[in-house]
């Protein structure tokens, strides 16, 4: 019976080579993202484009996992200058794998050291989740040029955008609920203006939590109570008062007057009965 174990061997062997070309097939069928590619699908209608980024967000995790199909076309986008005319597309990627694609696209921004890298890695953020404001903020204090400029656009006056024009264009879209209605820079725009406008976006130091309450207005810090003891009561001492003339003892002046008088008269009557007696 070795005669019928050998087709059998053989059509094992087919199935597998069958399901292994398969495999390779629907892999060579993922879109690779080079620039080629990417020029193409801005051609695409939106609902294929983004049929295009599920499918290759899908195949990317699949064989690298979230973290690294983020950490991939961060990369992609760090390396290549030239898919700065692509971003747009690439964020449409980029979201299908969030949130390790804007985690992974801040640690490349604090980790590169060209201020052109940082500029194109910035743009990818501007639709992350608006709790990362505080990690966009930091970059509008690197003034450093983010973009070279054609010899024509230099010639009508425009200045390139710096790191911290486009950490504040990406901030304003981040923080606007209503995209469209958004007041960005522009390249026209002096950098004095620019400055201008940036100074006026970056946070202020919190106040301390006592300078203001909880309705928004502010008081001035408050003081330890001052404590006060009562005052101890001021014992004069008074003298007794001599006795002014006008005060009288327990007598009345009239009625030692009117003793006087009896006195008197009494003192008469007898000198006088005395008198009337010698004679």
């Amino acid at each position: 019976m070795k005669h019928f174990e050998l087709p059998s061997a053989f059509l094992r062997f087919g199935v597998m080579a069958f399901l292994i070309g398969i495999n390779q097939l629907f892999s060579q069928s993922q879109m690779p993202l080079d620039n080629a590619t990417l020029q193409t699908l801005r051609t695409k209608p939106t609902a294929e484009i983004e049929r295009i980024s599920a499918d290759w967000a899908s195949s990317q995790i699949a064989a690298l996992g979230r973290n690294g199909a983020a950490s991939a076309l961060t990369q992609l986008v760090s390396d290549n200058a030239e898919t700065s005319e692509h971003i747009a597309l690439l964020r449409r990627f980029g979201a299908r794998i969030e949130p390790e694609f804007s985690l992974s696209v801040l640690s490349k921004i604090e980790a590169s050291d060209a201020p052109t890298t940082k500029g194109r890695l910035l743009y990818l953020l501007r639709d992350t989740d608006p709790k990362r404001t505080d990690d966009i903020e930091k970059w509008l204090a690197d003034v450093r040029p983010a973009e070279e400029l054609t010899n024509r656009s230099a010639a009508n006056g425009a200045a390139p955008f710096r790191v911290c024009d486009i950490a504040y264009n990406v901030l304003q879209e981040v923080r606007a609920s209503d995209k469209t209605a958004v007041q960005l820079l522009t390249r026209s725009e002096t950098t004095e203006a620019r400055d201008v406008r940036i100074a006026q976006t970056r946070k202020q130091p919190a106040p301390p939590e006592n300078s203001k309450p909880s309705g928004g207005v502010e008081t001035s810090p408050e003081l330890p109570p001052i404590v006060t003891s009562s005052p101890t009561p001021i014992v004069r001492e008074t003298k007794p008062q001599a006795p002014s003339d006008e005060t009288t003892s327990s007598t009345p002046w009239s009625a030692v007057a009117v003793l006087i008088v009896a006195a008197i008269g009494l003192l008469w009557f007898l000198l006088k009965k005395e008198k009337v007696s010698g004679l």
